[in-house]
C-alpha cells in the first residue's frame, strides 16, 4: 500500500517497489490537496491499481482549481477511484489498518492506524509540535481538533506518528509538548 501520492514520487515508488521485490496493491489518500494526490494516477497507471479516498474529499481531488483558486500545478485523475469510510479496515499478510474519518484540515480527511505494530499515519490533522490548516476550503478548526482528541488522541502513548511532513513523533510526546494540544 501507498499512502499519499505526491508530485514527482513514481520513480521513487518504483524504485522501492523492485527494492523490496515487493509489490504495490493500491494507493490510499489521506485527504485531496494536491501535494498528497498529484502522482496518484501515474502510480494506478502504471501498477494497475487503484486508488482510495474518502468520498468528502472526492471534490477537491477531481477539481482542484475550483477550490484553490490560482492553483497553477495540474494533475491527472486516476481511472480507477474507490472510496473508503470511517471504521474501514485494511489487511495488508498479518497486518490491519484501521481507517479514522478525521475531519478539519479537510472534509474528507483519514488517518490509518496500524494497532498491532502501534503505527499512526495522520496525514496533515498531526504533525510533530503542530496541527493541520484550518484556513483552506473544507478546514475547520472545531472539527480538527475534535478529529485529534476524539479519534488520536485516545491510541495508545508508544504509538509512532507518521505526518503527511515532517518527522515522526508520538501519541506521548504530542500529548505533552504540542502547543495546541494542551486544553484537550
Amino acid at each position: 500500500m501507498l499512502i499519499d501520492a505526491p508530485p514527482d514520487c513514481l520513480k521513487a515508488v518504483i524504485s522501492a517497489v523492485e527494492t523490496l521485490n515487493a509489490s504495490l496493491k493500491f494507493v490510499i489518500l489521506t485527504h485531496g490537496h494536491w501535494d498528497h494526490v498529484a502522482d496518484a494516477a501515474k502510480i494506478s497507471a502504471y501498477f494497475n491499481i487503484s486508488v482510495y479516498i474518502h468520498r468528502g474529499d472526492y471534490d477537491i481531488f477531481i477539481e482542484p482549481e475550483k477550490f484553490f483558486p490560482g492553483l497553477t500545478f495540474r494533475y491527472e485523475i486516476p481511472l480507477k477511484v474507490e472510496f473508503i469510510d470511517d471504521s474501514s479496515t485494511i489487511e495488508l499478510g498479518s497486518n490491519v489498518f484501521c481507517i479514522h474519518h478525521v475531519p478539519g484540515h479537510t472534509n474528507g480527511h483519514i488517518a490509518l492506524f496500524n494497532e498491532k505494530e502501534c503505527l499512526l499515519f495522520p496525514g496533515d490533522v498531526l504533525f510533530a509540535g503542530s496541527i493541520g490548516r484550518t484556513d483552506l476550503y473544507g478546514g475547520s478548526f472545531e472539527k480538527l481538533m475534535n478529529s485529534i482528541s476524539k479519534k488520536l488522541l485516545v491510541l495508545p502513548g508508544n504509538s509512532t506518528v507518521f505526518p503527511g511532513h515532517g518527522p515522526t513523533t508520538t501519541i506521548a510526546q504530542e500529548k505533552m509538548e504540542n502547543v495546541f494540544l494542551q486544553s484537550t
